[in-house]
């Protein structure tokens, strides 16, 4: 018998349902207890050779047969080691937030007594996925149409979908004042460029815009070293290395950072942050039908 791939499982610690993959990236010296949701069976987040993740029980136990998630075992060639069926690969969630959840934590393990109503009662709230700005930039970049007005993302406490949560820069009714920089995350086609030192990389919006007397000036953003150590730096080298170098072959990003003019520059500027987990920019390959 071959079970799905439990990629959901119950947080004691957190008394909420999470998925693998944020459970995965806060694994700490500090203890934190997972539940299968069915069949109450201790499980930890795992990651497969594939890189997806999931949620296997502990060493030494198995599912209840009557769940879903139950393998069974076959013997190894020779050894009688245990091995187990290889599941389809799961689905990987959205995220539903944009940022970290506060919660309070809990120590230690439950009571076998306590464990299934707090599971039910865990059950019952909606399944909120944690994202950073990388991951729900990706999501909503992989998304259809329908998907994006169907699926829930709240950004600063303010919950709507996909599709709502996303502003098309290309509105020229707004000024760069105008836009939603905080609230929102705000994107549109720009051209990407490498800097003469390393590390160095200049983005310019396409869309054009009035600031007082200086008329008609690109959005003006320079991507630094010391924003080069992080995740984003990598995939723009990469896009630059796949050799997409048309001017409208990019989707930029923006989400936290409000533009600012520069008088001696003469330039619309960002001043990226210093953590760009959760805002900054972003940009990716374009696609040409995405509005």
């Amino acid at each position: 018998m071959c079970g799905r791939m439990e990629t959901v499982a119950y947080c004691y610690n957190r008394n909420r349902l999470e998925v693998a993959e944020m459970a995965h990236s806060r694994q700490s010296d500090q203890e934190v207890y997972f539940y299968c949701p069915e069949c109450h069976v201790g499980v930890v987040p795992a990651r497969s050779r594939k890189n997806n993740y999931f949620f296997r029980a502990l060493s030494g136990h198995l599912h209840q047969k009557n769940c879903s998630f139950y393998k069974e075992r076959i013997e190894g060639s020779g050894h009688y080691s245990p091995q187990e069926h290889s599941s389809a690969e799961p689905e990987r969630l959205p995220p539903t937030i944009l940022g970290a959840i506060a919660t309070q934590h809990r120590i230690g393990k439950p009571s076998p007594r306590d464990l299934p109503q707090l599971i039910r009662q865990a059950k019952e709230a909606p399944l909120v996925v944690e994202g950073s700005f990388e991951q729900v930039v990706e999501a909503w970049n992989t998304m259809s149409r329908d998907k994006k007005r169907l699926t829930s993302l709240t950004i600063n406490g303010t919950q709507g979908t996909y599709e709502d949560r996303f502003e098309f820069i290309g509105d020229t009714t707004k000024n760069a004042n105008d836009f939603n920089w905080e609230d929102k995350i705000i994107y549109g086609k720009t051209c990407l460029a490498k800097g003469n030192r390393e590390g160095v990389y200049f983005l310019d919006s396409i869309r054009k815009f009035d600031v007082g007397e200086e008329k008609r000036k690109v959005l003006n953003i320079i991507i630094r070293e010391e924003y080069s150590k992080q995740k984003q730096k990598k995939y723009i080298r990469n896009l630059l290395n796949d050799g997409e170098k048309r001017s409208d072959a990019f989707t930029l990003f923006i989400h936290g950072c409000r533009p600012e003019y520069n008088y001696e520059r003469k330039k619309i500027g960002l001043s990226l942050p210093d953590n760009s987990t959760y805002k900054g920019v972003c940009v990716r390959a374009n696609k040409r039908a995405q509005r």
